[in-house]
Parts: C-alpha cells; sequence; structure tokens
C-alpha cells in the first residue's frame, strides 16, 4: 500500500500455495503474477510474504493477493503458460483478470 511493505513479520500465514497477484508501478504499470505449486518435481509455491517481496521489488508501490491455489492459471495467446496444481487441469473460475 503506497509503496510500504504490509508483511513485516512472519510468511503472512496461509503457507507455501501456488499464487495469484496483481500489482501497479508508480508510473501505472500493471504487474501480474502466477507462481506454481503444490508440485515438488516443479515448483512448491510460495507464501504470501514472497508475493509481497517479488511485487515489491518489480516497482510495485500497490498490489492484491488473488484467489490462488488450483485457480492459479495464465493464459497468453489462447494457451495456459503456467502448470496448474489440479490434477484435472485448469478449473473454471468466475473471476479473471484480462489484458487486451
Amino acid at each position: 500500500l503506497n509503496g510500504e511493505k504490509q508483511i513485516t513479520r512472519g510468511d503472512g500465514g496461509w503457507g507455501i500455495a501456488p499464487r495469484t497477484a496483481i500489482g501497479q508501478t508508480a508510473d501505472g504499470h500493471i504487474l501480474l503474477l502466477v507462481i506454481d505449486g503444490r508440485q515438488p518435481q516443479h515448483s512448491l509455491g510460495a507464501t504470501l510474504v514472497d508475493v509481497q517481496n517479488i511485487l515489491y521489488e518489480n516497482g510495485a508501490i500497490t498490489a492484491a493477493n488473488l484467489d490462488g491455489g488450483s485457480s492459479t492459471t495464465m493464459y497468453y495467446q489462447g494457451q495456459v503458460v503456467n502448470k496448474p496444481c489440479d490434477l484435472l487441469g485448469e478449473r473454471y473460475i468466475p473471476t479473471a483478470i484480462l489484458v487486451i
């Protein structure tokens, strides 16, 4: 919030998991972050403080954690570009961030 980290102690709760987040830089650029997880040979995931630090290090002055876990899916040009942890593949979800 306003360029200040909000998690100042611990890992932010909720453990290590797939994560989806969005941030905005001071000049208005939008940052989208997708981290796979729950797949030991691929990716374990991240904590909320990991997400905060990645966005902060990339210039975010404001950010929000979005629905993660099995909902963490990123499409690019009509293709899934990450590896969702749901055994059935990507899930239908009621919300999305669209960049056109």
